[in-house]
C-alpha cells in the first residue's frame, strides 16, 4: 500500500539581511546564475539553497554568474608544499564541480606571507579527501650562475639585491690555478645579511661555474647578481669575465592561511554580493540543477561584514583584496570600514 500524503518533515529557514540600510542600486535587467555550478558549501543540509552574503562571479564562457569562493585554506601552503588543508565541504564542492576527486585544478588567492602581495593561482590536484587536497608544488626556486672565465685570475665583485632591500655586496678572488676559490665565493655569498644559509643553496662544479639555488624567504623571482670591479686577467688575452646569468625563473608557491579556494572559469573574479535575504535555491524540486533568474545582481550598496559568507575567517590581506575587487567592480563597501 502506498503511503498517504501527510506532514514532511520539517525544515528551518534563517532570514540574512547582508544590506546595511535600505538604500542598494541593482543591475539592470539583472544575469543568470548557472544552477550546475552553484553550490553554497557552508550552508549544510542545503547546499543548493544560496545564502546571502555570497561572493559571486562571472562565468567566462558564458555570461552566467556562480559563487566566487568554494573554501578559505585553515593551514598555510609552504612553497614546496603538496598538501593544502581546508574543511571537508570544500573538496567535496571542488570535487563535485570539477567532476572528479582524482585530477583537475582550483586556483588559490592570497599572499605568499603576510602583508605580502596577493596573488592567483592555478593549482593541479591529484587527490582531495577528507579536510586535505594533494596538489603538485606550485613553487619553482630562482636559480642563478655566476661563471668564471677560463684562464683568469684576480678580484671581482658580487652585488645582489633582496625583496628591494638594499644590495649586500662581496669582494672575491679566483685564481685558475686554486679550483677551491669558488667554494669560498659560494660560502661568503651564502653568509651576506640579506641572503643566508638558510635561503640559498651554492654548489661550485669545481672549475668555472658557481650555482645559487634560491629559497625560504627568498622564495620566489629575485633580482640578477649584479658582478662590479672584474679585474680577472688570464695575462694572455687581456680581462676575463665574470658572468651572473639566471637560468631559472622563481615563482613564489607559498600562500597564508586564509586564503581563498575558487574556481577556474572566471568566476575567481568577485563581482558582487548575493544579497537576496530568503536564498536562492538551484535545484528543481526533483534535485535537479536549473538555471535561475538572477534580478538583483547588486551593484551599491553598504554591506554587513559579519554577513559576507567566509569573510570573517579570510586572511586580513585577503580581506582587503576582497574589498578591493568589489568596490571596483560594484561600488560595495563593508560596515568594518568605517
Amino acid at each position: 500500500m502506498s503511503a498517504l500524503p501527510g506532514m514532511g518533515t520539517a525544515k528551518t529557514a534563517t532570514v540574512r539581511d547582508v544590506l546595511l540600510g535600505s538604500q542598494a542600486r541593482y543591475l539592470p535587467q539583472g544575469k543568470i546564475i548557472h544552477g550546475a555550478a552553484a553550490r553554497d558549501p557552508g550552508n549544510t543540509g542545503y547546499l543548493d539553497i544560496l545564502r546571502a552574503g555570497l561572493v559571486m562571479g562571472k562565468i567566462t564562457a558564458t555570461g552566467a554568474y556562480r559563487p566566487s569562493i568554494y573554501g578559505i585554506t585553515d593551514a598555510a601552503l609552504a612553497d614546496a608544499g603538496t598538501a593544502c588543508s581546508s574543511v571537508a565541504a570544500t573538496w567535496t564542492e571542488v570535487a563535485r564541480d570539477v567532476g572528479s576527486a582524482v585530477s583537475g585544478t582550483f586556483k588559490f588567492t592570497g599572499p605568499p606571507v603576510t602583508g605580502g602581495t596577493v596573488r592567483t593561482m592555478t593549482a593541479t590536484y591529484s587527490g582531495l579527501a577528507g579536510t586535505l587536497a594533494t596538489i603538485t608544488a606550485l613553487g619553482q626556486a630562482e636559480i642563478q650562475t655566476i661563471t668564471f672565465g677560463t684562464g683568469g685570475a684576480g678580484s671581482f665583485q658580487l652585488s645582489f639585491r633582496a625583496a628591494g632591500a638594499e644590495a649586500a655586496q662581496i669582494t672575491g678572488t679566483q685564481d685558475a690555478a686554486t679550483a677551491a676559490e669558488g667554494t669560498n665565493t659560494a660560502a661568503a655569498f651564502t653568509s651576506l645579511g640579506n641572503v643566508g644559509t638558510s635561503n640559498c643553496t651554492a654548489s661550485w662544479n669545481g672549475t668555472s661555474v658557481l650555482t645559487l639555488t634560491f629559497g625560504g624567504t627568498l622564495s620566489g623571482p629575485q633580482d640578477l647578481i649584479e658582478v662590479q670591479n672584474n679585474t680577472l686577467n688570464n695575462g694572455t688575452n687581456g680581462a676575463v669575465p665574470v658572468i651572473a646569468a639566471r637560468t631559472q625563473t622563481g615563482v613564489d608557491g607559498r600562500f597564508v592561511s586564509g586564503s581563498l579556494v575558487q574556481p577556474t572559469d572566471g568566476a575567481e573574479a568577485p563581482l558582487t554580493v548575493l544579497s537576496d535575504r530568503y536564498g536562492k535555491k538551484v535545484t528543481d524540486d526533483d534535485g535537479a540543477d536549473i538555471d535561475i533568474q538572477y534580478p538583483d545582481v547588486l551593484m551599491d550598496a553598504i554591506l554587513d561584514a559579519s554577513k559576507v559568507v567566509n569573510y570573517s575567517s579570510m586572511a586580513a590581506g585577503v580581506q582587503t583584496w576582497l574589498k578591493l575587487q568589489l568596490k571596483a567592480s560594484a561600488l560595495l563597501a563593508f560596515s568594518d570600514d568605517f
